[in-house]
């Protein structure tokens, strides 16, 4: 597989992975559950609470002899065992895999499988319509477009923010997409100059980037910034990344990120 491939799914308009189960989020708080469903597909970033733990069959008489690898049960998307050891093979950015449990009808009787809920704790803007030649508008005063049924290799257009997730050195997170920065969790009130100022320094951690190089990335903000300004931005920005020193001066050469990579 190419290193840098982006697959599209047809899996949430597929109506035949829609299982008729009810769970125990429902039983307690019917709005609560709801809820969740709603942030979930929105692509928050959610807690195991927030999900079902149990899962029970809603009809008497239906029987389930086989699961699909990834179905919906009451409106959380769900993946097997097998599915599950296969996603996280991968770098899941913020999404979770949450273990829940199946029920026939009785709630007591399980189903011998492992289950898992997916939270989708991130959601990316980047389809770009005006490329990809096989997407339409099924009501023009809106901002859905249908995908052919069986579309070809190379018809849907994405941007590079399709493949570019959060950068995550200890005790610090910035995310390019959304434009975020969390110092321990936490997330950072910064300006347009200080974010890009630290997505600079994120993206090449290892590299010193003198005054000159700084200031051209951040001229697109302020064009009357000038040479001695960048240690002030600098500056506002160390004390907001506090207590974490992040921050490296290298004399007459620059700046650079004195944090390391998190690899996992």
């Amino acid at each position: 597989m190419a290193q840098n491939t982006d697959w599209a799914s047809r899996i949430f308009c597929d109506s035949t992975l829609i299982k008729g189960f009810w769970n125990n989020l429902l039983d307690e708080d019917e709005d609560q559950a709801v809820d969740a469903m709603r942030r979930n597909k929105d692509g928050e970033t959610l807690t195991a609470s927030r999900f079902p733990s149990e899962f029970f069959v809603k009809r008497s008489g239906k029987s389930f002899r086989s699961f699909p690898e990834i179905f919906n049960a009451g409106g959380f998307w769900v993946v097997t065992g097998r599915t599950a050891e296969v996603l996280r093979q991968f770098d899941l950015g913020q999404t979770s895999l949450y273990p829940t449990k199946f029920f026939k009808y009785d709630r007591k009787t399980p189903f011998e499988r492992d289950f898992f809920c997916i939270n989708f704790g991130e959601k990316k803007d980047a389809f770009v319509p005006e490329l990809s030649t096989a997407e339409k508008k099924p009501w023009m005063d809106t901002d859905i477009w249908k995908r052919p049924v069986y579309p070809k290799d190379d018809q849907l257009v994405l941007s590079p923010a399709a493949l570019e997730g959060p950068l995550r050195f200890e005790g610090l997170e910035v995310d390019p997409v959304t434009r975020t920065a969390k110092r321990q969790g936490e997330t950072l009130e910064l300006t347009s100059t200080e974010f890009d100022l630290l997505l600079l320094l994120a993206r090449a951690p290892a590299q010193v980037h003198s005054r000159d190089d700084i200031l051209a990335t951040l001229r697109g903000h302020d064009a009357d910034l000038y040479t001695r300004a960048v240690d002030i931005v600098v500056s506002r920005l160390r004390k907001k990344l506090e207590p974490l020193d992040c921050i490296r001066t290298v004399r007459h050469a620059g700046y650079a990120l004195a944090l390391p990579p998190l690899t996992s």
